[in-house]
């Protein structure tokens, strides 16, 4: 691990504190990048600025037209309604969802050391990659949620990755020249919880992992007059068969939610 991941490792982590303590965290932040230049958030190489180096970029694959208007899936071809033939025969339950690129061995490089290793600063190379698909269909009256984890799973990571992924997004622009827009919208990442422990999804079919979520969100009491007919956002790092946004799109409507959307870093294709 080097410097600069011990030090970020110390950062204050606790989602209900988040208000208090961001501006003591950009200030360590600022002073991390003054003492100790960035790294490349992949091949860990000495770059001018915190993101990617050009070699580990170019390797990235965005997804971007034409591709389906609602799960983001690629489209050979430009299809009427840009929607595809899935999404057709069983529309889901969100009206758009938007990944910002493929889940392929640069993009995993990125997200695996951010989920399972502790690489929390990997959230500040992530946020600006997605900012564009973000700004795409965020509008003022979004409450932005991130996809919870289980309070088991958080002791043992630290912190949500979707919430440290979501937090970043929902900041004012620092620049002009970023692509980000002029409100800052709801984030609301206390109105959705998970109540049950799942065990992990990887290499489970797409009905598989609809059994095994079914049921696992719930919304809290609190919440329900601040989510009545407003749109709500979600954000998650990586999108499989999209299960797990559609059950907590599912849980969202039950409460009485308006019309649900996603932003998703990554999507297996």
């Amino acid at each position: 691990m080097s410097l600069r991941q011990v030090i970020s490792s110390y950062k204050f982590r606790s989602e209900a504190a988040h208000v208090s303590l961001s501006l003591l965290n950009r200030v360590l932040t600022k002073s991390v990048d003054v003492m100790l230049p960035p790294l490349c958030g992949i091949c860990d190489t000495l770059i001018e600025a915190p993101g990617l180096c050009i070699s580990c970029f170019q390797k990235m694959r965005p997804i971007s037209e034409p591709m389906c208007h609602i799960c983001s899936r690629p489209l050979a071809i430009i299809l009427p309604q840009n929607i595809c033939g899935a999404c057709m025969i069983e529309p889901p339950p969100l009206r758009a969802i938007r990944c910002a690129y493929q889940y392929n061995d640069a993009s995993r490089a990125l997200l695996l050391p951010f989920k399972h290793a502790g690489h929390i600063q990997n959230a500040a190379t992530i946020a600006p990659l997605l900012r564009q698909a973000f700004s795409t269909i965020v509008t003022e009256g979004h409450i932005i949620i991130p996809i919870p984890l289980h309070w088991r799973r958080l002791l043992q990571r630290r912190y949500n990755q979707s919430a440290e992924i979501a937090r970043r997004l929902c900041r004012p622009p620092f620049s002009k020249r970023q692509s980000a827009p002029k409100f800052v919208p709801k984030f609301a990442p206390e109105f959705l919880k998970r109540t049950t422990a799942t065990d992990m999804l990887r290499g489970k079919s797409a009905r598989q992992r609809q059994q095994e979520l079914k049921g696992v969100f719930q919304v809290p009491k609190y919440a329900y007059p601040a989510i009545q007919n407003r749109p709500v956002m979600l954000i998650d790092d990586v999108m499989t068969t999209g299960a797990t946004l559609y059950e907590a799109a599912r849980t969202l409507q039950r409460a009485g939610a308006g019309p649900i959307d996603a932003v998703c870093f990554t999507r297996v294709l």
